[in-house]
């Protein structure tokens, strides 16, 4: 058994994957700012929707339209031999099983390919030390936002787990259940992302996706939970235009923010960010700050992303920047978002470059 060969017309849609990817982040995300972007993304990835599905499956592929299969992927893989895969499942599904082929259930197999036998299932488990894509630079050249671009890029390894076979004819959801926290045993600090092949989800990995992997929600609800970082140009006149407005328009920012301070009965869903450029060793990379006090020309608040290049910061770091240092700035109140003025212009952006590619 091998892993599914993705072919080129799979990494020609790694941009639509990308919006897909986004418009799901909206949907359990906490980050306002998220929450924004993705909703505005969602939209394109109606009109971008180009994927298909793979041409080349496991020969013992579950019948159906669709595979089911998770892929953790890895910067240093952890070491797993049949008795630690033994140890996982039994932890993950809460049973007692031995590798003893002549039971009905059991673990079998060593490096790169095991398998795990249930009395109704069959699941392949592939353990491979090297990128998950084959046609790695041609995926990258697709790819947009640069928090997706690194993940790619950076991975070195990567284990999957995979549906072979079910005479129980379970839902998909029920395996992705138990594929997913079988995976969520294996992973470690060395894990950088979540794939979901079947449904072109490629999610960075962070203490959320643990938490949603383990939680029995439905797969369908994983989600990155960071905003997405595109690389447009600082001098796009329409992005002048946009950081120029919300300086000028910041005080309806400043008067909602204090109001709310001020307001004993204040709804705490209620979020104020702004976003600032960060300099750090000579890069620059702008980010969200989600704000708790303004004075003297001066914002106060803590990172509301984890950074793509800025090494030794960490999201929810406290940090201070000039008040005329904000390049954009959003909030929510009574149910309504306001601002976000570069992210209408990003995502117009991100349209135009998919449809004159």
């Amino acid at each position: 058994m091998s892993r599914v060969t993705l072919q080129s017309n799979w990494f020609a849609a790694s941009a639509a994957l990308l919006l897909i990817v986004l418009s799901w982040a909206a949907i359990t995300n906490q980050s306002l700012t998220l929450a924004l972007v993705g909703i505005c993304l969602g939209l394109l990835s109606l009109i971008n929707w180009l994927v298909q599905r793979p041409a080349s499956q496991l020969p013992n592929d579950p019948p159906g339209d669709k595979m089911v299969s998770m892929v953790a992927l890895f910067e240093t893989l952890p070491f797993i031999d049949e008795l630690i895969l033994t140890a996982h499942v039994n932890r993950a599904w809460n049973v007692e099983m031995l590798n003893d082929e002549t039971d009905e259930s059991f673990v079998a197999g060593s490096a790169p390919v095991f398998v795990i036998k249930t009395p109704h299932q069959m699941y392949a488990v592939n353990y491979f030390d090297s990128n998950y894509f084959e046609n790695l630079d041609d995926v990258l050249d697709e790819v947009i936002e640069l928090r997706m671009s690194n993940v790619i890029r950076s991975h070195k390894a990567w284990i999957s787990v995979d549906l072979v076979s079910d005479s129980q004819g379970l839902d998909p959801e029920q395996h992705y259940l138990l594929i997913g926290k079988l995976l969520n045993q294996m992973v470690n600090q060395d894990c950088v992302a979540l794939l979901l092949p079947d449904r072109m989800k490629l999610i960075p990995w962070d203490e959320s996706v643990e938490a949603m992997l383990v939680s029995g929600s439905p797969i369908g609800k994983l989600c990155p939970s960071q905003p997405p970082v595109i690389p447009i140009n600082n001098d796009n006149p329409k992005l002048m235009a946009a950081v120029e407005m919300s300086r000028v328009r910041f005080p309806q920012f400043v008067v909602a923010f204090e109001n709310h301070q001020r307001d004993e009965d204040r709804d705490e869903s209620n979020q104020f960010a702004v976003k600032v450029p960060i300099v750090l060793a000579g890069r620059t990379e702008f980010m969200w700050i989600a704000a708790t006090a303004i004075e003297n020309d001066i914002l106060y608040g803590t990172l509301d992303n984890w950074p793509v290049g800025l090494p030794g910061l960490r999201r929810g770091d406290r940090v201070r920047v000039a008040v005329s240092e904000i390049n954009d700035w959003t909030y929510t109140q009574g149910g309504r978002t306001f601002g976000g003025f570069t992210t209408k212009v990003i995502v117009q952006w991100v349209r135009d470059q998919k449809t004159y590619s």
